[in-house]
This record gives structure tokens, C-alpha cells and sequence, in this order.
């Protein structure tokens, strides 16, 4: 279970990577849709090659099957406007209160043990939440976004970082609703079948936007944006297998804590390589 979850966060490190290079040359709902369509097809033929039936799983199991779907599609969604409006470390940071969240949901639903250090750990997490998102009403008006002696400019950064924030933080709590349905689900269905479900949501919840241009129209890729789409869905598979398993064998709030390795990775990534592949991107 361990070494499928810390598996897992490093996978979904590089899908992070990839959306953030993306930048703003593709829409959210097209990396969205792109992401689970090619994931979808990808389960489909590896269902196929195993033998796997039904691929949508038991009927006993659907309520809890599509409830992981679609809290995992709306997170993902959120997660992924954050990353496009904060710095990298900041939107990863922020959907990893999940932790924090799934360990009080699981304490209040499903009666797992928090314990003191549970407790502790959302108290920490709620303080690095205040110490992240610099509320003014505590530390003023932030430039982070600006050049300084800019008003109008600084409020646009200030909205904007609001905006990030408030994805960021929504993606947490809908992430926890997905872990929390996968464990109600537990080991009665493979963990191609739970992310099935994900991808399905996840794709039909991003075409009606796109198709409607919302927020933004659909474009055509360059090579290096195709490159990176595909790099997003291919860890979105592998991800969502390697989460999924080990949400089944372990408890939710040990899960999710590993899982917050993610953290680290993203940190190396925002420090090293983010910098340097976007000189390559751009010149």
C-alpha cells in the first residue's frame, strides 16, 4: 500500500510539472478532457488484454464508484486552475491539506482513529494554510504578481492569487471525497475499475465547457504542447492506479499523508527543472 501511494505521488509530481509548462497555450477543460480520454482508451485496452469484466464494476459498488468520480473529475478540474494561477509549490502545497481533510473525514465518517497527532497534524496544516494563502486581513496587500508602485497591478495579483487560493483549497476538500468513496469501495473492486470511473466523469464533466469555449476555446497544440498533453495522461493513468490501490489497503489518513511526498518532488521541480525547461519552451 505504502509503495503504491508514494508510487503514485511521484507520478502525479510530473503530471503537475507538465500542466504547469503548459502554461495558458491550452485551456484547463481541454488538458482535462485530453487527459481522460487517452487515459479511458488506455483502460480499456489493458481491461481487454487482462480479462478484466464488468470494467464498470458491481452494481452494489456504483454509488460509491461514481461518487469517486466525480469528486476526483471536480478536483482535478479545480487542482488544475490553481496550478495555471499560482507559483507550482504554492497550488501543490494547498491541495495537500487533503491530508488534513480526508484524516477528520474518515475520523467523522467511517470512524477511523485521528489520535493526537492526527490532531496535530491539522492544526499544522491549518497554519501553513495561513502562512500560504497570506490572508491581508492578517498580512496587508501582497505584490507577488507585480512590479512594485503598481496599485491596479497589485490588485490584480491579489485577486488572482485569491482566486488560485480558493481552486486550490476546493481541490483538497473534493479530493478527500474521492479517497473517502474509495474506501467504502475497499478491495471489492480492482483498482482499474475505480479509475474508470474518474476518467468517465472527467471527460464528461470538461466537454460541454470546451465545447461552449468556456472559459477559454479549444486550440491546437503545438509539438511541445502535444508532448506534454501526452505526458498528463499518461501519468493520470498510472496515477490513478497506483492511488487507487493504495487507498484500498490502507487507511485513508496514512495514505494521504504519504502521499504528501508529492510536496517534496514539486519543490525540487519549482526550484530546478521548472526554470530551465521553460528557457527550452520559449527559446
Amino acid at each position: 500500500g505504502a509503495a503504491c501511494v508514494c508510487g503514485a505521488a511521484v507520478v502525479f509530481s510530473f503530471a503537475a510539472l507538465f500542466v504547469k509548462l503548459i502554461g495558458s497555450a491550452i485551456p484547463v477543460f481541454q488538458i482535462v478532457a485530453f487527459r481522460s480520454v487517452v487515459s479511458f482508451t488506455i483502460c480499456l485496452v489493458y481491461a481487454r488484454a487482462a480479462g478484466l469484466k464488468p470494467l464498470f464494476g458491481r452494481r452494489a459498488n456504483f454509488r460509491f464508484l461514481i461518487s469517486r468520480g466525480l469528486f476526483g473529475a471536480a478536483a482535478m478540474t479545480t487542482y488544475y486552475f490553481s496550478i495555471k494561477m499560482l507559483p507550482l509549490a504554492d497550488a501543490v502545497t494547498l491541495f495537500f491539506l487533503n491530508p488534513a481533510i480526508t484524516a477528520v473525514a474518515a475520523w467523522a465518517i467511517m470512524n477511523e482513529p485521528l489520535g493526537f497527532r492526527g490532531i496535530s497534524g491539522v492544526l499544522i496544516s491549518l497554519c501553513g494554510l495561513i502562512l500560504l494563502t497570506r490572508p491581508p486581513l492578517l498580512f496587508g496587500h501582497q505584490d507577488d504578481y507585480t512590479t512594485a508602485g503598481s496599485a491596479s497591478a497589485a490588485a490584480g495579483g491579489d485577486k488572482q492569487r485569491l482566486f488560485g487560493s480558493m481552486f486550490g483549497l476546493l481541490s483538497a476538500v473534493l479530493s478527500a471525497g474521492a479517497f473517502i468513496s474509495i474506501r467504502y469501495i475497499g478491495k471489492s473492486e480492482p483498482a482499474l475499475v475505480v479509475s474508470v470511473y474518474f476518467h468517465v466523469c472527467a471527460a464528461a464533466s470538461s466537454i460541454v465547457p470546451l465545447a461552449a469555449g468556456l472559459p477559454a476555446p479549444a486550440v491546437w497544440p503545438t509539438g511541445v504542447g502535444w508532448a506534454l498533453l501526452l505526458g498528463v495522461a499518461c501519468c493520470s493513468f498510472w496515477g490513478q492506479i497506483l492511488i487507487g490501490r493504495g487507498f484500498q489497503l490502507m487507511n485513508a489518513a496514512r495514505a494521504s499523508a504519504i502521499n504528501l511526498t508529492q510536496v517534496g518532488a514539486v519543490a525540487a521541480y519549482s526550484r530546478e527543472w521548472l526554470h530551465v525547461l521553460c528557457l527550452m519552451r520559449t527559446g
